[in-house]
């Protein structure tokens, strides 16, 4: 099977992984389709993009005929077309299995109106799961797939229980996506006795083993849920002040986010977790009122006139 972008590690610039695609070398169309597609080394260019996927994708590529029909599933560098896009990921699954069943069944729910096509997203969700619970069972990144096709009853029978396993299993090798996984099912009682504590247990965990360098989205996730639990249920506010402050000046956090930037300004204002500073929780409305301004000036209000 194809190399994907790992092929680009073997090449010295753009012309020359171009003059192989032009050459003919079915990993280099595909490769040099997605660089077109994403702007890597050379300027975007959707038909481009469509173009070489296309060349791959007549030699049979996996990823030639997959990256093909997302293109015609999007319309990127063509006509939009549904049939083309479920005629190609069909071809792409015989080697590309779980990335087309997926796609498929994801293009069979858009259109749900119908019996026919619950039926046929349900049997590639169905294709999907079977291929997974077949696969290699330790690996962590495919537990937490196997936990979230338990917890959305997606080719399976829906049991929370079997999810909550699954996200545990994954969070007990060191997955990022496990501990979160696991976080929330204590935080929501998915599986497990609901337990805010253990919920909060996971989460800082994420927040203390990702790293920030590739996956700041992950991070930023962790630190909403756990600012969300400590505010709603105020059970360690110096714990609180640190994450929303951090969070917002690290930008875990968007400071366009009204409900943390705010969270920060009774921080200040009532000395929860903090020392108590009015001068400080005008600044930060003040900063907040560039991208959210009727609430921030409602809030500045009322401190002005409470002085």
């Amino acid at each position: 099977m194809d190399s994907g972008l790992d092929f680009l590690y073997k090449v010295d610039s753009f012309e020359e992984l171009k003059d192989l695609a032009d050459a003919g070398d079915k990993i280099a169309q595909y490769t040099i389709g997605l660089c077109y597609e994403e702007g890597i080394g050379t300027i975007k260019c959707p038909k481009l993009a469509f173009h070489y996927y296309e060349l791959s994708a007549k030699q049979d590529s996996p990823n030639g005929l997959y990256y093909l029909a997302r293109c015609y599933e999007n319309g990127l560098g063509c006509k939009k077309s549904t049939e083309q896009a479920i005629h190609f990921y069909e071809l792409a699954s015989e080697n590309k299995p779980v990335s087309s069943w997926s796609a498929l069944a994801n293009l069979y729910e858009k259109d749900i109106g119908c019996q026919e096509s619950i039926n046929k997203a349900n049997f590639y969700h169905q294709k999907k799961f079977q291929y997974l619970i077949n696969d290699d069972l330790d690996c962590p990144f495919v537990q937490v797939l196997i936990g979230h096709y338990y917890k959305e009853g997606r080719g399976v029978e829906k049991s929370l229980e079997k999810a909550f396993y699954y996200y545990s299993l994954a969070a007990n090798q060191g997955h990022i996506y496990g501990y979160s996984k696991v976080a929330e099912c204590y935080e929501n009682g998915w599986g497990v006795e609901k337990s805010i504590e253990s919920a909060m247990y996971y989460y800082e965990l994420v927040t203390r083993k990702t790293d920030i360098s590739t996956d700041k989205i992950s991070c930023g996730l962790a630190y909403k849920s756990i600012i969300h639990l400590l505010w709603e249920n105020r059970i360690d506010d110096q714990k609180l002040f640190f994450y929303v402050k951090r969070g917002l000046d690290e930008e875990f956090i968007n400071n366009s986010i009204f409900y943390y930037v705010d969270i920060l300004g009774k921080c200040f204002l009532e000395g929860i977790g903090c020392e108590k500073s009015i001068e400080k929780a005008i600044q930060v409305y003040e900063l907040a009122s560039k991208n959210n301004p009727e609430p921030s000036w409602y809030e500045l209000a009322n401190i002005y006139e409470r002085i």
